[in-house]
Order: structure tokens, then C-alpha cells, then sequence
């Protein structure tokens, strides 16, 4: 492997890495901006050309936008807590949805406590709904299309006395049948069944 710093040309570069090359493959770092954050980077694998990826930023230090060889463009939108609320794509001009952050319920709240999302809308129009236990550790997660149950799954962990994070039973269904997925740790968490 072969880091390389410091390059000429290279925007806000002073040591910074530019490029790492394994022999096979040279990822290269088009530049940064003043704060030293990417502004895009580039793979070459062999003898081909290079295929370049760029970023934006706002002002909270999020990445808003993403520029892809393709020219696909996927812009992502922020609340003020800086969770994600939504995802969007564009190519040629037509700019299509690919999630938003939602819930159901007048009271709802798109995100749990800790930040994590209660449910997603899919630009095909897919929802996917999550429900948290007390310890904040998913129960469930429901995919529903046309009000339709797709994929569920349920999560068990334990009692209050032997929750150690770890799932003792998991409870798996959908349009395709359900079955329950049940896990027996032995010793620092590891599963044996």
C-alpha cells in the first residue's frame, strides 16, 4: 500500500492524505474545502477510466448532497435535530423519491428518542414501521404495501433481569409464510443454537 499526502493541485491538501494505491486499484481525493472536509474522491481499478463521486456540505456539517459518476444526483434533507427526514434522486431531469421519514398517528413523532426512526415511506411506496421497547432496543419492524403485511419481524430479549442486548428469540413474518428464530447464548453472548 502507498499513502500519498500533500499533492499540488489538490485543494486544501497540506497534510491531508490524497491517495492510497494497492497496486490494482488508486482511490485519489479531489480536494477538500476550507474546514477539511471531502469535496469528492475517484476509484481507478486497472487500466480504466476513473469514476468520480463529490459532496456537498451545509452548514451543519451534513452531507446534503451527493454528485455520482452517472450523474445521478441524491440530495438528502435534514430536521433541525439533523436526523434524516428524506432522500431524493435525479437523473436527466427527473428527480423521483427514494424515502422520507414518517409515522402514523395524529401525535406521531417520526424518530425515537434516541434518534432512531420510528417508520419510512419508500419512493414505491413501501412503509416501514419500527416499535422500540423500554430499553430502546427494536420490538418490531413491519414493511406493509397497499395495506398489505410484506415482512414483519418481532424481537424478543429477555426479561428485565437477563436483557443483556442480545435477542433471545426473533419472530419472522410475511406474504411468504412465519417462522420463529429462537437463540441460546452460552458464555459472554455467544450463540450456540
Amino acid at each position: 500500500m502507498q499513502y500519498n499526502y500533500d499533492t499540488s493541485g489538490i485543494s486544501n491538501a497540506r497534510g491531508r492524505l490524497v491517495s492510497v494505491t494497492n497496486g490494482n486499484a488508486t482511490d485519489s481525493i479531489a480536494g477538500y474545502d476550507e474546514l477539511g472536509r471531502i469535496l469528492g474522491n475517484s476509484q481507478t481499478i486497472g487500466s480504466f477510466s476513473p469514476a468520480a463521486v463529490y459532496y456537498n456540505y451545509d452548514k451543519a456539517d451534513e452531507i446534503y448532497q451527493t454528485i455520482y459518476p452517472t450523474g445521478r444526483t441524491v440530495n438528502t434533507s435534514f430536521d433541525v435535530a439533523g436526523r434524516t427526514t428524506g432522500v431524493t434522486g435525479a437523473l436527466g431531469g427527473t428527480s423521483k423519491p427514494y424515502a422520507t421519514a414518517s409515522c402514523t398517528g395524529s401525535s406521531c413523532n417520526p424518530y425515537a428518542p434516541d434518534g432512531a426512526p420510528n417508520g419510512l415511506t419508500y419512493g414505491n411506496g413501501l412503509t416501514r414501521a419500527f416499535t422500540y421497547n423500554n430499553r430502546l432496543q427494536p420490538a418490531t419492524m413491519t414493511d406493509t404495501l397497499s395495506a398489505s403485511t410484506l415482512f414483519s419481524l418481532g424481537y424478543t430479549f429477555g426479561t428485565a433481569t437477563t436483557n443483556n442486548g442480545n435477542p433471545t428469540q426473533v419472530a419472522i413474518g410475511g406474504t411468504g409464510g412465519s417462522f420463529t428464530q429462537t437463540y441460546v447464548r452460552r458464555g459472554r453472548g455467544r450463540c450456540s443454537a
